[in-house]
């Protein structure tokens, strides 16, 4: 008895730990990382992301995370008035648009596309994913694409990554090595994703410790600046072997950032919407 105790206890842990909880279908997916990579792949061969050019070697933008639609919300209204009104030259959404359902997901895709006036990309989380990945991939597309950002004088380069299942699996993980291989063509390299590669006090959605080794010496050894995730709710801003790791708060509460790229370097702002 008390063995079957230990295991329930240890089930509602797990449900309840990160992100907000299914407990129907906690942490399925009808798709494996690397199935989702090639539907990514070819994705990006028909409809590549948008690359921008600004009058400017420095500008910001909002990167923001978790916002687990339903048919409502109550925030969106106020994001939208304040993404529109800034001087974020685009958004980067890092997964958990909606709370895994197809009628979430129609309102998601309806309400950002038409609510956002400024570029936005986007990356799939896990509750994205629940339900089926083409909830996601048929309404927002690519998970795994990188874009660039050019200057009068600069080039930047952005990776975003999917990491709904907080693995890179084998082809994604090819895929950024020979992204990586061309870094020295640019001024600075930001990486949006959706898991945290930093531990952050929980179990669900957590990279395996021998993948964020991997990632580590990756990212150091390419010379990342930073790398955005969301998915754990809370703020957290870490150096790791001189790569600034920043996870942003939960959109559903408001909470967001901003990132100054600045000549001398790049900056992060944890914002609120209150």
């Amino acid at each position: 008895m008390e063995y079957l105790k230990y295991i329930l206890y240890s089930f509602i842990v797990l449900a309840f730990s990160s992100c907000e909880y299914n407990l129907i279908r906690f942490g399925w997916t009808d798709y494996s990382v690397d199935q989702r990579f090639e539907d990514s792949r070819r994705y990006n061969e028909k409809h590549p992301a948008q690359n921008l050019s600004i009058d400017a070697d420095e500008y910001t933008f909002t990167a923001t995370s978790d916002y687990h639609l339903h048919t409502d919300s109550v925030f969106l209204p106020k994001f939208f008035n304040y993404i529109n009104s800034s001087q974020s030259i685009f958004v980067a959404l890092n997964g958990d648009l909606y709370n895994s359902k197809e009628e979430f997901a129609d309102f998601a895709y309806s309400a950002l596309t038409n609510g956002i006036k400024i570029p936005a990309y986007y990356t799939c989380g896990n509750h994205d994913e629940y339900f089926g990945w083409h909830l996601y991939y048929d309404r927002f597309g690519s998970s795994t694409y990188s874009f660039t950002v050019t200057t009068p004088n600069y080039k930047d380069l952005y990776i975003a990554l999917e990491t709904g299942s907080s693995t890179l699996g084998r082809g994604q993980y090819e895929w950024l090595l020979e992204i990586l291989s061309k870094r020295d063509e640019y001024r600075y390299c930001i990486i949006i994703t959706h898991s945290n590669i930093t531990y952050q006090g929980f179990q669900n959605g957590t990279f395996t410790q021998e993948e964020t080794v991997v990632l580590f010496d990756l990212f150091a050894k390419n010379n990342v600046n930073m790398v955005i995730s969301g998915h754990s709710h809370r703020e957290n801003d870490l150096t790791i072997e001189g790569v600034r790791y920043v996870t942003t708060g939960a959109m559903k509460n408001g909470e967001f950032g901003t990132c100054y790229v600045k000549n001398a370097g790049v900056d992060f702002k944890f914002e609120d919407l209150e």
